[in-house]
């Protein structure tokens, strides 16, 4: 799993200009966690997105790919990334779909966020 190697999306969004959101997904009791951060600019672009995740490498990997997948990408069609697509692009095996799962919910949630207007920098 190449996304393993993608070390420059498990980090913090840091100093970057637009609105941050910010979605924290998954359970402590589970043991695997999403906490996913993006920064949308004024055209509702997604400029930036990185995570921090606590779980297995196919929760890792998940978490990577989502945060390739909807850099540059307008809100309206980073929303779109479901779990199927997710799960097929990474080659999930049927026993780890919920990275998937988890990752599609990051995203959505991050989003909504953005939508209802919360900014984490306010």
């Amino acid at each position: 799993m190449h996304y393993l190697s993608q070390d420059i999306y498990f980090s913090e969004l840091g100093n970057v200009a637009g609105t941050k959101v910010q979605s924290q997904v998954g359970s402590d009791v589970r043991g695997r966690i999403i906490d996913l951060q993006i920064a949308v600019n004024g055209q509702r672009l997604i400029e930036k997105a990185r995570c921090k995740v606590h779980g297995c490498g196919y929760t890792m990997a998940a978490a990577a790919y989502i945060c390739e997948q909807i850099t540059s990408k307008a809100i309206s069609e980073a929303y779109k990334l479901d779990s199927k697509t997710i799960a097929l692009a990474l080659d999930l095996p049927n026993a780890k779909i919920y990275a998937a799962v988890l990752a599609e919910d990051a995203v959505k949630t991050a989003i909504n966020q953005f939508l209802r207007g919360e900014d984490y920098d306010r």
